[in-house]
Protein backbone atom coordinates (compact mmCIF):
# COMPACT_ATOMS: atom_id res chain seq x y z
CA UNK A 1 0.00 0.00 0.00
CA UNK A 2 1.03 3.61 -0.24
CA UNK A 3 2.12 5.61 2.46
CA UNK A 4 3.12 8.52 0.58
CA UNK A 5 2.64 12.25 2.02
CA UNK A 6 0.15 12.88 -0.77
CA UNK A 7 -2.15 9.88 0.11
CA UNK A 8 -4.84 9.91 2.59
CA UNK A 9 -7.55 7.28 3.13
CA UNK A 10 -11.48 8.09 3.11
CA UNK A 11 -11.28 7.66 6.61
CA UNK A 12 -8.63 10.08 7.38
CA UNK A 13 -10.65 12.87 5.19
CA UNK A 14 -14.35 11.91 6.74
CA UNK A 15 -12.85 12.11 10.41
CA UNK A 16 -11.12 15.22 9.84
CA UNK A 17 -13.84 16.73 8.40
CA UNK A 18 -16.18 15.54 10.92
CA UNK A 19 -14.13 16.34 14.16
CA UNK A 20 -13.36 19.47 13.09
CA UNK A 21 -17.61 20.37 12.24
CA UNK A 22 -18.18 18.85 15.53
CA UNK A 23 -16.00 20.75 17.52
CA UNK A 24 -16.59 23.83 16.37
CA UNK A 25 -20.56 24.00 16.45
CA UNK A 26 -20.83 22.15 19.48
CA UNK A 27 -18.44 24.98 21.55
CA UNK A 28 -19.32 28.12 19.03
CA UNK A 29 -23.36 27.44 19.77
CA UNK A 30 -24.38 29.21 23.39
CA UNK A 31 -27.29 27.84 24.35
CA UNK A 32 -29.61 29.65 26.78
CA UNK A 33 -30.05 27.96 30.29
CA UNK A 34 -32.73 25.15 30.29
CA UNK A 35 -35.16 24.51 32.89
CA UNK A 36 -33.77 21.91 35.44
CA UNK A 37 -34.79 18.69 33.63
CA UNK A 38 -31.61 16.62 32.30
CA UNK A 39 -33.37 15.67 29.54
CA UNK A 40 -34.16 18.90 28.45
CA UNK A 41 -30.48 19.99 29.35
CA UNK A 42 -29.34 17.62 26.49
CA UNK A 43 -31.91 18.45 24.07
CA UNK A 44 -31.87 21.87 23.87
CA UNK A 45 -27.61 21.60 22.89
CA UNK A 46 -28.53 18.64 20.81
CA UNK A 47 -31.28 20.79 18.55
CA UNK A 48 -29.19 24.06 18.60
CA UNK A 49 -26.22 21.92 17.22
CA UNK A 50 -28.54 20.08 14.40
CA UNK A 51 -29.28 23.80 13.33
CA UNK A 52 -26.00 25.11 13.37
CA UNK A 53 -25.82 22.24 10.96
CA UNK A 54 -28.28 22.48 9.07
CA UNK A 55 -29.00 26.47 8.45
CA UNK A 56 -25.21 27.97 10.30
CA UNK A 57 -26.94 31.45 8.98
CA UNK A 58 -30.31 31.77 11.28
CA UNK A 59 -27.53 30.33 14.13
CA UNK A 60 -25.39 33.68 13.36
CA UNK A 61 -28.90 35.74 12.81
CA UNK A 62 -29.89 34.67 16.25
CA UNK A 63 -26.02 34.89 18.07
CA UNK A 64 -26.36 38.64 16.07
CA UNK A 65 -29.80 39.12 17.46
CA UNK A 66 -28.35 38.57 21.26
CA UNK A 67 -25.01 40.84 21.05
CA UNK A 68 -27.30 43.28 19.92
CA UNK A 69 -29.46 42.34 23.44
CA UNK A 70 -26.41 42.73 25.05
CA UNK A 71 -25.74 46.33 24.40
CA UNK A 72 -28.63 47.62 25.74
CA UNK A 73 -28.59 46.39 29.52
CA UNK A 74 -24.87 47.17 29.22
CA UNK A 75 -25.44 50.64 29.07
CA UNK A 76 -28.94 50.89 30.89
CA UNK A 77 -27.06 49.46 33.62
CA UNK A 78 -23.54 50.55 33.90
CA UNK A 79 -23.69 52.60 36.76
CA UNK A 80 -24.24 48.94 38.60
CA UNK A 81 -21.33 47.98 36.94
CA UNK A 82 -22.89 45.31 34.11
CA UNK A 83 -20.91 44.69 30.94
CA UNK A 84 -21.84 42.91 28.24
CA UNK A 85 -21.90 39.64 29.86
CA UNK A 86 -24.90 40.58 31.95
CA UNK A 87 -26.47 41.61 28.66
CA UNK A 88 -26.31 37.49 27.80
CA UNK A 89 -26.65 35.96 31.09
CA UNK A 90 -29.95 37.80 31.36
CA UNK A 91 -31.16 36.89 27.79
CA UNK A 92 -30.14 33.28 28.49
CA UNK A 93 -32.66 33.65 31.18
CA UNK A 94 -30.35 33.74 34.38
CA UNK A 95 -32.09 35.72 36.70
CA UNK A 96 -34.53 33.52 38.59
CA UNK A 97 -37.70 35.79 39.95
CA UNK A 98 -39.12 34.46 43.85
CA UNK A 99 -41.69 35.32 45.94
CA UNK A 100 -40.24 34.45 49.67
CA UNK A 101 -39.97 31.03 48.82
CA UNK A 102 -42.20 30.36 45.83
CA UNK A 103 -40.65 30.82 42.45
CA UNK A 104 -42.34 33.10 39.74
CA UNK A 105 -40.46 32.55 37.05
CA UNK A 106 -37.77 34.04 34.47
CA UNK A 107 -36.70 37.33 35.17
CA UNK A 108 -35.89 38.53 31.51
CA UNK A 109 -34.86 42.37 30.53
CA UNK A 110 -38.81 44.32 30.37
CA UNK A 111 -39.19 42.25 33.73
CA UNK A 112 -36.14 43.55 35.46
CA UNK A 113 -36.86 46.87 34.24
CA UNK A 114 -40.68 47.10 35.22
CA UNK A 115 -40.06 45.45 38.83
CA UNK A 116 -37.21 48.23 38.96
CA UNK A 117 -39.29 51.13 38.53
CA UNK A 118 -41.95 49.53 40.64
CA UNK A 119 -39.44 49.20 43.54
CA UNK A 120 -40.05 45.78 43.72
CA UNK A 121 -36.83 44.55 43.52
CA UNK A 122 -33.37 45.33 44.64
CA UNK A 123 -31.02 45.07 41.20
CA UNK A 124 -28.84 42.15 41.15
CA UNK A 125 -25.46 42.47 42.42
CA UNK A 126 -23.47 39.95 40.16
CA UNK A 127 -20.37 40.72 39.05
CA UNK A 128 -18.85 39.76 35.66
CA UNK A 129 -16.55 37.66 37.05
CA UNK A 130 -18.95 35.54 39.03
CA UNK A 131 -20.98 35.54 35.84
CA UNK A 132 -17.90 33.67 34.09
CA UNK A 133 -17.30 31.84 36.87
CA UNK A 134 -20.38 29.99 36.31
CA UNK A 135 -19.72 29.41 32.50
CA UNK A 136 -18.46 26.21 31.41
CA UNK A 137 -16.20 27.76 28.50
CA UNK A 138 -12.73 29.06 29.60
CA UNK A 139 -9.73 30.45 27.52
CA UNK A 140 -8.67 27.08 26.55
CA UNK A 141 -11.72 25.58 25.14
CA UNK A 142 -11.68 28.85 23.00
CA UNK A 143 -8.18 28.76 22.14
CA UNK A 144 -8.03 24.44 21.45
CA UNK A 145 -11.33 25.38 19.01
CA UNK A 146 -9.26 28.17 17.13
CA UNK A 147 -6.33 26.17 17.52
CA UNK A 148 -8.61 22.72 15.14
CA UNK A 149 -10.18 25.38 12.94
CA UNK A 150 -6.56 26.74 12.40
CA UNK A 151 -5.00 23.61 11.84
CA UNK A 152 -7.96 22.68 9.26
CA UNK A 153 -7.26 26.24 7.00
CA UNK A 154 -3.57 25.79 6.72
CA UNK A 155 -4.04 21.99 5.84
CA UNK A 156 -6.42 22.83 2.82
CA UNK A 157 -4.34 26.03 2.15
CA UNK A 158 -1.07 23.48 2.13
CA UNK A 159 -2.70 21.26 -0.40
CA UNK A 160 -3.51 23.76 -3.05
CA UNK A 161 -0.40 25.27 -2.74
CA UNK A 162 1.36 22.12 -3.74
CA UNK A 163 -0.86 21.32 -6.45
CA UNK A 164 -2.63 18.74 -4.33
CA UNK A 165 -6.44 18.13 -4.88
CA UNK A 166 -9.12 19.30 -1.71
CA UNK A 167 -12.53 17.48 -2.04
CA UNK A 168 -16.15 18.59 -1.96
CA UNK A 169 -16.54 17.71 1.82
CA UNK A 170 -13.43 19.75 2.97
CA UNK A 171 -14.25 22.80 1.03
CA UNK A 172 -17.93 22.31 3.30
CA UNK A 173 -15.97 22.34 6.34
CA UNK A 174 -14.15 24.96 5.20
CA UNK A 175 -16.86 26.72 4.73
CA UNK A 176 -19.02 25.96 8.01
CA UNK A 177 -15.82 26.88 9.40
CA UNK A 178 -15.92 30.60 9.15
CA UNK A 179 -19.54 30.86 9.39
CA UNK A 180 -18.72 28.94 13.18
CA UNK A 181 -15.51 31.93 13.66
CA UNK A 182 -18.43 34.55 13.08
CA UNK A 183 -20.86 32.87 15.60
CA UNK A 184 -18.13 32.38 17.43
CA UNK A 185 -17.31 36.24 17.55
CA UNK A 186 -20.94 37.46 18.68
CA UNK A 187 -20.91 35.30 21.26
CA UNK A 188 -17.09 36.36 22.83
CA UNK A 189 -18.39 37.14 25.70
CA UNK A 190 -21.46 35.04 26.23
CA UNK A 191 -21.52 32.42 29.11
CA UNK A 192 -21.57 28.95 27.87
CA UNK A 193 -23.73 26.04 29.49
CA UNK A 194 -24.47 28.26 32.71
CA UNK A 195 -26.85 25.30 34.45
CA UNK A 196 -27.81 27.74 37.42
CA UNK A 197 -29.78 31.02 37.89
CA UNK A 198 -29.44 33.72 40.47
CA UNK A 199 -32.43 34.34 42.46
CA UNK A 200 -33.69 37.94 42.71
CA UNK A 201 -36.75 38.44 45.62
CA UNK A 202 -39.64 40.28 45.85
CA UNK A 203 -39.27 43.13 48.56
CA UNK A 204 -41.70 43.48 51.47
CA UNK A 205 -44.28 45.87 51.07
CA UNK A 206 -43.13 48.97 52.87
CA UNK A 207 -45.56 49.92 56.31
CA UNK A 208 -48.07 52.04 56.19
CA UNK A 209 -47.46 55.33 57.31
CA UNK A 210 -49.39 55.24 60.70
CA UNK A 211 -47.44 51.74 61.51
CA UNK A 212 -43.96 53.12 60.80
CA UNK A 213 -44.49 55.59 63.46
CA UNK A 214 -46.27 53.81 65.78
CA UNK A 215 -43.31 50.87 65.71
CA UNK A 216 -40.86 54.12 66.18
CA UNK A 217 -42.88 55.34 69.54
CA UNK A 218 -43.22 52.27 71.01
CA UNK A 219 -39.50 51.25 70.18
CA UNK A 220 -37.76 51.42 73.91
CA UNK A 221 -34.61 53.71 73.86
CA UNK A 222 -32.67 50.68 75.23
CA UNK A 223 -33.33 48.84 72.30
CA UNK A 224 -32.15 50.96 69.66
CA UNK A 225 -29.57 49.86 67.50
CA UNK A 226 -26.42 52.01 67.13
CA UNK A 227 -25.06 52.05 63.33
CA UNK A 228 -21.68 50.08 63.02
CA UNK A 229 -22.89 47.60 65.63
CA UNK A 230 -23.24 44.02 65.41
CA UNK A 231 -26.74 44.06 65.28
CA UNK A 232 -26.69 46.19 62.70
CA UNK A 233 -24.51 44.58 60.44
CA UNK A 234 -27.39 41.33 60.91
CA UNK A 235 -30.10 43.25 59.72
CA UNK A 236 -28.28 44.36 56.75
CA UNK A 237 -26.74 41.29 55.79
CA UNK A 238 -30.54 39.99 56.12
CA UNK A 239 -32.00 41.77 53.86
CA UNK A 240 -28.93 41.98 51.58
CA UNK A 241 -29.26 37.99 51.70
CA UNK A 242 -32.09 37.94 49.14
CA UNK A 243 -30.10 40.17 46.51
CA UNK A 244 -27.97 37.21 45.28
CA UNK A 245 -26.50 34.02 45.37
CA UNK A 246 -27.46 31.05 43.94
CA UNK A 247 -30.83 29.38 44.23
CA UNK A 248 -31.63 25.67 45.04
CA UNK A 249 -32.18 23.10 42.50
CA UNK A 250 -36.20 24.19 41.65
CA UNK A 251 -38.84 21.52 41.93
CA UNK A 252 -39.02 19.71 38.44
CA UNK A 253 -41.23 21.83 36.04
CA UNK A 254 -42.79 19.88 32.70
CA UNK A 255 -41.44 22.59 30.01
CA UNK A 256 -42.48 24.28 27.69
CA UNK A 257 -30.34 11.76 3.03
CA UNK A 258 -27.25 11.48 1.03
CA UNK A 259 -27.82 12.40 -2.84
CA UNK A 260 -27.38 9.81 -5.63
CA UNK A 261 -24.84 10.74 -8.10
CA UNK A 262 -27.14 13.17 -11.22
CA UNK A 263 -27.46 11.03 -14.52
CA UNK A 264 -29.46 13.13 -16.44
CA UNK A 265 -29.12 16.45 -16.97
CA UNK A 266 -32.59 18.01 -16.16
CA UNK A 267 -31.69 16.37 -12.13
CA UNK A 268 -29.64 19.36 -11.74
CA UNK A 269 -32.81 21.51 -11.67
CA UNK A 270 -34.85 18.83 -9.24
CA UNK A 271 -31.84 19.34 -7.60
CA UNK A 272 -31.52 22.89 -7.08
CA UNK A 273 -35.52 23.45 -6.60
CA UNK A 274 -35.59 20.71 -3.47
CA UNK A 275 -32.40 22.32 -1.99
CA UNK A 276 -34.36 25.65 -2.34
CA UNK A 277 -37.66 24.58 -0.60
CA UNK A 278 -35.97 22.55 1.75
CA UNK A 279 -33.52 25.85 3.12
CA UNK A 280 -37.36 28.44 2.16
CA UNK A 281 -38.85 25.07 4.81
CA UNK A 282 -35.61 25.51 7.06
CA UNK A 283 -35.81 29.37 7.14
CA UNK A 284 -39.76 29.78 7.67
CA UNK A 285 -39.43 26.56 11.09
CA UNK A 286 -36.38 28.46 12.54
CA UNK A 287 -37.23 32.10 12.22
CA UNK A 288 -41.13 31.36 13.75
CA UNK A 289 -38.85 30.55 16.80
CA UNK A 290 -36.08 33.32 16.44
CA UNK A 291 -38.89 36.25 15.98
CA UNK A 292 -40.09 35.79 19.47
CA UNK A 293 -38.39 37.94 22.03
CA UNK A 294 -41.19 37.22 25.06
CA UNK A 295 -41.16 35.22 27.86
CA UNK A 296 -44.25 33.97 29.12
CA UNK A 297 -45.64 35.16 32.38
CA UNK A 298 -44.32 32.38 35.27
CA UNK A 299 -41.83 30.55 32.54
CA UNK A 300 -39.09 28.19 33.61
CA UNK A 301 -36.93 28.59 31.71
CA UNK A 302 -36.68 31.40 28.10
CA UNK A 303 -37.14 30.20 24.73
CA UNK A 304 -34.57 28.00 23.20
CA UNK A 305 -34.12 30.41 20.41
CA UNK A 306 -34.89 33.92 22.79
CA UNK A 307 -32.98 36.93 22.25
CA UNK A 308 -34.16 40.70 23.51
CA UNK A 309 -35.40 42.60 21.39
CA UNK A 310 -34.34 46.07 22.66
CA UNK A 311 -31.05 46.13 20.32
CA UNK A 312 -31.12 48.83 17.62
CA UNK A 313 -29.18 48.34 14.26
CA UNK A 314 -29.51 46.65 10.88
CA UNK A 315 -29.31 43.11 12.36
CA UNK A 316 -31.40 41.80 8.98
CA UNK A 317 -27.92 42.34 6.79
CA UNK A 318 -26.95 39.64 8.80
CA UNK A 319 -28.73 37.27 6.48
CA UNK A 320 -27.17 38.02 3.10
CA UNK A 321 -23.78 38.80 4.37
CA UNK A 322 -23.24 35.24 5.81
CA UNK A 323 -25.10 33.90 2.89
CA UNK A 324 -22.46 35.61 0.34
CA UNK A 325 -19.47 34.26 2.35
CA UNK A 326 -21.31 30.51 2.80
CA UNK A 327 -22.13 30.37 -0.62
CA UNK A 328 -18.34 31.99 -2.16
CA UNK A 329 -16.62 29.47 -0.33
CA UNK A 330 -18.50 26.99 -2.38
CA UNK A 331 -17.94 28.95 -5.63
CA UNK A 332 -14.26 27.86 -4.74
CA UNK A 333 -14.67 24.59 -6.03
CA UNK A 334 -16.01 25.59 -9.49
CA UNK A 335 -12.84 24.05 -11.10
CA UNK A 336 -13.34 20.79 -9.09
CA UNK A 337 -12.25 17.55 -10.87
CA UNK A 338 -15.77 15.85 -10.62
CA UNK A 339 -16.86 12.33 -11.30
CA UNK A 340 -19.49 13.55 -13.71
CA UNK A 341 -20.02 16.64 -15.85
CA UNK A 342 -23.58 16.88 -14.64
CA UNK A 343 -22.15 16.20 -11.39
CA UNK A 344 -19.94 19.07 -11.78
CA UNK A 345 -23.36 21.68 -13.05
CA UNK A 346 -25.17 20.59 -9.92
CA UNK A 347 -22.09 21.76 -7.55
CA UNK A 348 -22.16 24.96 -9.46
CA UNK A 349 -26.13 25.38 -9.63
CA UNK A 350 -25.91 25.01 -5.98
CA UNK A 351 -23.24 26.99 -5.07
CA UNK A 352 -24.92 30.01 -6.90
CA UNK A 353 -28.30 29.00 -5.40
CA UNK A 354 -26.69 29.27 -1.67
CA UNK A 355 -24.74 32.72 -2.57
CA UNK A 356 -28.02 34.33 -3.75
CA UNK A 357 -30.58 32.34 -1.59
CA UNK A 358 -29.28 32.91 1.89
Amino acid sequence: ACVCADTRTKWDILWSCLVTNFACSWVSVHPNIPDALLWNKAFRHLKLLFWSIISPELVIFWAAKQWLGAREPAKEYSEYGWTKTHGYFIQMGGFFFYDGERTVGVLGPVQLRTRLRKNEILMPTITEKEINDRSKGDGLSKAIVLVQMAWFLAQCIARKVEGLDIIELELVTLAFAALNSIMYAFWWNNPLNVQITVPVYLLPPPLPLTETFKTTVERPVSGEVQPGSAEAQNESTEVLAGISGERPEPDEVQPEPAEAHANHPRDIVDKIRFRTKWRMFVITKFASGIASSTIDEGASAVGTFYADNSGSGHFWMVFPVVGVVFGSIHCAGWHFPFISPVEGKVWRACSVAITGIP
